[in-house]
């Protein structure tokens, strides 16, 4: 291992206090989640510095607050220097930071916003700090008058002391290992408990005071001072003690006085040491004398602080004229993080150059000029509950009830005269205008129409029955601004239920939407796709579960999805346009136990916000896969080689090959599942191939992309068609049938061609609960291909081009691609969804008396058969009998 310095950063510039004095380094850090190098300093400053390109850059900067000490402030007013020193700082969380110094730990994040601050009584000062095994942090507390120390527990929280109790000296340092860790004054080590503090063990490391130490696993090293006939001398010696036997082990010789102590990273036996003059080496602690690296900082000033990355590629030093020496391992391509989340970069957009302008006490404000701006402002699409009228006056009380005023005991009060809910603020009651983001009520529009206001008049001709328009549109200016057709709709109630509810608003199309007014509605989504898959492929098979055959068969399982759905998707053919309801499939969706024990129901308590609709549409989508291939599979066709309806529609025949590594046997077995491919790229296949009947290739998960969002924000990322080939147990994908041609150079192989027919989006609307919607292709009656949009019952006709393109609010959870080929491969499938009319000639009563006179005439075959478009009715009776109640009374005799 070669070290070589790379980079001097943070070198000595102007103070911030407008003084000579100079800014040292007093604690360097290197971030454990980001690629970032984080500097505390002497005068309350703390940096971040983000690692680009091979070069540091500023990130953010921020000065901590300083707190003068009642016990040491001067006559002339003067804050102690001490009280400036950044003297530790702390990754906490992927989000948060922890600075310390004297009298103030203080929360922020990596972007130099301060979230919150805790002061201890001003008579002590803070000298270390680590993190417990939970959400609290360990403090290291010394009182300035009478030298006395304590060690405590903060909440960051509640903003309070959860557990406090004196040490023996005041502490120097604390590592978190196995233990809790902490070095005083007095050169000990006391291991405690991370719990409650308890100590565990002391160790005895040096006779003067302690400079640094730090511990890896069972190994603890120490340097630091001595006591020689009663002076205090630096001992050239690192000493290394064995936390399983609490013995010494033989310590490492140093050339000049170590200061600073630290372990590899990777390299759990290898040790740095390092002296305050710039000397520093690396060696191995099994074998000290083989393989000691030396090196030299090329500083003038003293080094300060020093640490390591968690990649044991690099190293930093602090000095004392304020700059930071960085040493690699590397030449180049090197990391602080083997695995780093990606730092949030400020936005710099193109923007004018800022013109002063001059502004006296008879100038008007109009010469401040105003942008002008070409898309609609933010203000527009905000949130109605997020929206607060400021400045307007109070609201007048009404005259009803001024009127009926009454006074008992200082209390005020009056009947509500009506129209007004209880405890809501006259001031915040808004009303809902016509033709604007929600419809009126079907009984407000037929007042409206009849009216004899003409106000009225031209609401109701006007405004009433326009559908909702959007003010926002998929182009590259609406990065963040959501528009209306894409928002989660609700259902409004008035007086008259929900059949007062325009649904016709949202749906100005043939095709029905699923109302959301019940539980578990997000499933709504993918009842769609479902409906839609393959054009009637997957629904034939689905209609023809529920249907009664001619041999007596008909499913008799009480809690069926299969049979639901089918109804559902009656339903849904046989009313174009209108809203449908899911409550049924939905409620035996709820009584499934194997649903519950998968987490695919809705949580009930109200943080719903935190939920993740994209994983559970996925998890949702396996689920009702697998339930229609166990129910479909008694009453639909199987193949030749048994495999159930639903591998053949959505299945990928698979090969599976076991070798024996004793005997050399191979065992080949044949499986359907509903597989999952990642397209996009050249991979070896050993056991899969191709079913010719196989018609839905791919439903990918892509809640990953969310940590990348930035990168697929507006771009077409997703291809609306893929050719697939299977040629000597390799696949090959490509868009075009070209490039297919071109990697198989003319090998035999089988071809399939896919196009994309249905997305599930999850819609982040920031504060709110997100939502899903589904954007599906559908075959119209002249052949032609349209996208809709089915946001629940909002159904709206979209372009292909905003398929493709995904926005920070826009997200996929499941893809479908569908084969092109489907019209060949569906005349397989004879499933004969029809229904049954041999049920309306059957003879069949429940009562059974023998002497029962029948008084009507059956109906033939031939007759059933000339009724079409005639009208018919079953007339039927349904008895509730409620359970027995027995009353008693009691009466007085």
């Amino acid at each position: 291992m070669v070290l070589s310095e790379k980079h001097v950063i943070i070198k000595s510039s102007k103070n911030l206090n407008n003084t000579k004095k100079k800014e040292s380094v007093s604690s360097v850090l290197f971030d454990v989640y980001e690629e970032l190098v984080c500097v505390g300093k002497s005068n309350a400053l703390v940096q971040t510095f983000t690692l680009q390109h091979g070069g540091f850059s500023l990130y953010s900067s921020r000065k901590q607050q300083v707190i003068p000490a009642s016990n040491s402030i001067p006559t002339n007013n003067k804050i102690p220097d001490s009280n400036f020193y950044v003297r530790n700082i702390l990754s906490l969380s992927p989000s948060l930071l922890v600075s310390l110094s004297a009298k103030r730990l203080e929360l922020s994040k990596r972007q130099g916003i301060s979230v919150s601050s805790f002061s201890p009584d001003t008579n002590f000062d803070l000298t270390a700090c680590a993190l417990s095994n939970s959400s609290d942090i360990w403090l290291a507390l010394k009182n300035g008058l009478d030298l006395s120390a304590e060690l405590a527990t903060v909440n960051f929280l509640e903003g309070r002391f959860v557990n406090k109790f004196k040490v023996e000296a005041p502490i120097i340092k604390m590592v978190r290992s196995r233990f809790l860790c902490s070095g005083n004054v007095l050169g000990k080590i006391e291991l405690r408990d991370h719990r409650n503090g308890r100590r565990e063990h002391l160790i005895d490391a040096h006779t003067g005071t302690l400079n640094d130490f730090d511990v890896e696993g069972n190994t603890l090293i120490t340097c630091g001072y001595g006591l020689r006939s009663g002076q205090m001398l630096v001992e050239p010696l690192v000493k290394v003690f064995d936390l399983r036997t609490m013995k010494t082990l033989p310590p490492i010789s140093f050339s000049t006085v170590p200061q600073f102590l630290k372990f590899h990273p990777k390299l759990t036996s290898t040790i740095y040491i390092s002296s305050q003059t710039g000397q520093f080496q690396s060696c191995d602690l099994t074998n000290p004398n083989h393989n000691v690296e030396f090196y030299q900082i090329k500083s003038n000033a003293l080094i300060t602080c020093f640490d390591a990355s968690s990649s044991g590629e690099m190293v930093a030093f602090g000095s004392e004229d304020g700059s930071v020496h960085i040493w690699t391992e590397k030449p180049s391509d090197y990391v602080i993080n083997s695995y780093s989340r990606t730092s949030v970069l400020p936005d710099h957009g193109p923007g004018k150059p800022i013109t002063n302008i001059t502004i006296g006490d008879d100038d008007p404000l109009s010469l401040v000029g105003m942008p002008y701006y070409d898309a609609p402002l933010l203000s527009a699409t905000w949130p109605i509950n997020l929206t607060f009228d400021v400045g307007k006056t109070t609201p007048k009380i009404p005259k009803e009830v001024l009127i009926n005023l009454k006074i008992n005991k200082e209390v005020v009060y009056a009947p509500n005269p009506g129209g007004l809910k209880r405890n809501t603020q006259l001031a915040g009651l808004v009303k809902i205008e016509a033709g604007k983001d929600v419809p009126r009520f079907r009984s407000e529009k037929e007042r409206a129409k009849y009216s004899k206001s003409k106000e009225d008049k031209n609401i109701g001709e006007a405004e009433v029955d326009d559908p909702p328009k959007d003010d926002a549109t998929i182009t590259s200016t609406s990065d963040f601004m959501i528009p209306k057709r894409y928002r989660k709709v609700e259902i409004l109630y008035s007086k008259f239920g929900i059949e007062d509810f325009d649904f016709g608003f949202y749906n100005q199309t043939s095709y029905g939407g699923l109302e959301t007014h019940i539980s578990n509605s997000y499933c709504n989504s993918i009842l769609q796709v479902l409906f839609f898959t393959g054009g009637d492929v997957l629904r034939r098979g689905v209609l023809s579960h529920a249907r009664v055959e001619k041999n007596g068969w008909r499913c008799t399982k009480e809690k069926c999805l299969a049979c639901e759905l089918a109804w559902l998707f009656k339903m849904m053919r046989n009313a174009p346009g209108l809203n449908c309801h899911a409550g049924n499939f939905l409620r035996v969706f709820g009584m499934i136990p194997q649903a519950n024990a998968l987490g695919l129901f809705e949580p009930e308590d109200q943080n719903i916000t935190q939920v993740s609709f994209s994983l559970l549409i996925q998890n949702f989508t396996r689920f009702i896969m697998e339930q229609l291939h166990q129910e479909l599979h008694n009453n639909t066709m199987p193949n030749d080689s048994g495999e159930s309806w639903v591998q053949q529609v959505a299945g990928v025949l698979t090969d599976s090959s076991t070798n024996c590594c004793i005997c050399g046997n191979k065992v080949v077995r044949v499986t359907c599942p509903c597989k999952n491919y990642v397209c996009g790229h050249r991979e070896t296949v050993d056991e899969e191939g191709i079913n010719n009947k196989s018609l839905v290739c791919k439903l990918q998960q892509v809640s990953a992309y969310k940590s990348s969002e930035n990168d697929i924000n507006g771009k077409s990322w997703l291809s609306l068609s893929f050719e697939l080939a299977i040629s000597d147990n390799e696949l090959f994908v490509s868009e075009t049938i070209e490039g297919l041609e071109t990697e198989i150079e003319g090998k035999p192989v089988e071809k399939a061609s896919y196009e994309l027919t249905a997305v599930v989006m999850e819609v982040d609307e920031g504060l709110e609960a997100s939502h899903l919607v589904a954007q599906i292709k559908v075959k119209q009656p002249d052949g032609s291909d349209k996208w809709f949009l089915f946001n629940d019952f909002l159904v709206q006709e979209i372009t292909s081009t905003e398929v493709v393109q995904f926005r920070k609010w826009k997200l996929p959870a499941v893809v479908q691609f569908t084969r092109k080929d489907l019209n060949i491969i569906s005349k397989e499938f004879n499933l004969n969804t029809d229904v049954d009319c041999e049920i309306l000639i059957g003879d069949e009563f429940l009562n059974k008396d023998i002497d029962l006179k029948i008084m009507y005439k059956p109906l033939a075959i031939s007759e059933i058969e000339n009724l079409q478009g005639s009208l018919c009715a079953i007339d039927s009776e349904f008895v509730l009998l409620s359970k027995v109640i027995l009353l008693i009374e009691f009466q007085n005799f």
